[in-house]
């Protein structure tokens, strides 16, 4: 009987297995890898062949993200997993044809001049990318007169050699309505809502104000005005500050505001650490099927305590962690990550460790929960002393009240954190025990 062949998605056999990797532009490539081959090395074959001339100089500003398009789940692959590590995590679980890599630049570096001049062909994927997903959103709001701006910078791109006044032709207006499609200028949700006539009334009077820029020079300036509408050099997570108690924030992730949170009484962002003073991460996952919880957890050079973030499950925190220690390794030119990926999954039954992993080989010591931080006098719900008349609080002397002043928050957080925390959330909820007279 003959043996079954290899999955193409199965690194489980000597032989070489193929992955296609996906481009944001549609175009892919064929990546043949063993067993022992990592993310990161898969990255690196790939965009290598980009192009011929030169190695990549931003090359770490890409990354992996595995999609099941049936359910469009999506996974960022941390660059140290390796291909047969995917495969067991995520890969087997579903058929092979409904998963597809996908080649994207997730960390972002501050300046896009700095990265057109010094790496074109990854500033080139980078617009591509951008240029897709502002294309493809399904409920970006953004005004007609800005999408005709944009759709003149693409066009002038698309076709570098177009004199000033080709679009006053009908005939070459019909052949870029018909032989190469609005849809590649203009999101679809413009083209539903503006006519036809007056899409191309204004088309024809915006393009001449760009006819003289190089195509290098569109697609900067395609990409500046994009940016005050469509923030595509950040992503944003709704987590909780905190384990056990915890409260609700917005995390924004991004090269020019760090690791921020959102304000809920103004459109700004508060920073909470810079990439380059993150020590170690860790993400961890409870045991209780119940209520199944997943942390993340930083620890921040400068800071007293050990930063939790509880997330709603552990792909989220996963996410997280590999987008920051990305832009760490981005940031600090290291080539090493500061993740500890090992166990995942804790227990509050574990011996021995409190809160340490003996394997991490980055040296990281971080807490697995509130609770296991524990003083050798005794921790606030069992005082060292048995004299309990001045421990006691009696719930009925518990008042709460939720504040909406940065102000207390800062007090509470400096107590907590230290003055590196100032500003830190904008809703914070303060315990009041009154003492029994």
């Amino acid at each position: 009987m003959d043996s079954p062949k290899k999955s193409p998605q199965s690194p489980a056999s000597s032989d070489k297995a193929t992955v296609k990797v996906c481009f944001p532009s549609g175009g892919f490539n064929l990546v043949k890898y063993g067993d022992s081959i990592d993310i990161k090395g898969i990255i690196s074959i790939v965009t290598d062949r980009l192009s011929t001339v030169g190695e990549r100089y931003y090359k770490k500003l890409y990354a992996m993200r595995l999609c099941r398009m049936s359910s469009k789940e999506s996974y960022w692959l941390h660059q140290d997993m390796t291909m047969q590590q995917v495969y067991e995590k995520y890969i087997k679980k579903h058929p092979s044809s409904e998963w597809r890599y996908e080649l994207r630049v997730r960390y972002f570096p501050s300046s896009l001049q700095d990265l057109c001049e010094k790496d074109n062909v990854t500033f080139y994927f980078y617009y591509d990318q951008v240029r897709q997903d502002y294309l493809s959103h399904p409920h970006l709001r953004i005004d007609q007169d800005i999408a005709v701006q944009l759709c003149c910078l693409e066009i002038r791109k698309y076709f570098k050699d177009m004199p000033q006044i080709a679009l006053d032709k009908k005939s070459n207006f019909e052949y870029l309505e018909k032989e190469v499609g609005m849809h590649k200028f203009v999101p679809q949700t413009i083209l539903n809502t503006m006519k036809s006539k007056s899409l191309r009334k204004s088309i024809q009077a915006q393009f001449k104000k760009y006819v003289g820029l190089s195509v290098d020079e569109c697609m900067l300036k395609f990409l500046e005005i994009l940016k005050v509408y469509f923030q595509f050099n950040q992503e944003k997570f709704k987590v909780e500050l905190g384990s056990s108690w915890s409260v609700p924030v917005e995390l924004v992730i991004g090269p020019e505001v760090g690791i921020s949170h959102m304000n809920s009484q103004s459109a700004g962002t508060t920073k909470i650490a810079d990439f380059d003073q993150i020590q170690a991460i860790q993400t961890l996952v409870s045991d209780c099927e119940e209520h199944t919880k997943a942390t993340l957890q930083l620890k921040v050079a400068g800071a007293q305590e050990i930063l939790f973030f509880t997330c709603p499950t552990l792909e989220v925190a996963e996410s997280l962690a590999d987008l920051i220690d990305g832009y760490y390794r981005l940031q600090t030119g290291s080539v090493t990550s500061i993740w500890n990926m090992k166990d995942s999954h804790s227990s509050k039954h574990k011996s021995g460790s409190k809160g340490v992993n003996p394997d991490n080989p980055t040296g990281t010591m971080l807490s697995e929960d509130y609770a296991e931080i524990v003083d050798e006098e005794g921790d606030y719900s069992t005082p060292a002393s048995h004299e309990k008349a001045d421990y006691d609080i009696f719930m009925g002397d518990i008042t709460l009240d939720i504040l909406k002043s940065e102000t207390t928050v800062c007090e509470y957080l400096n107590a907590m954190y230290g003055s590196s925390y100032k500003s830190y959330i904008n809703g914070y909820t303060r315990v009041e025990a009154n003492s029994k007279s």
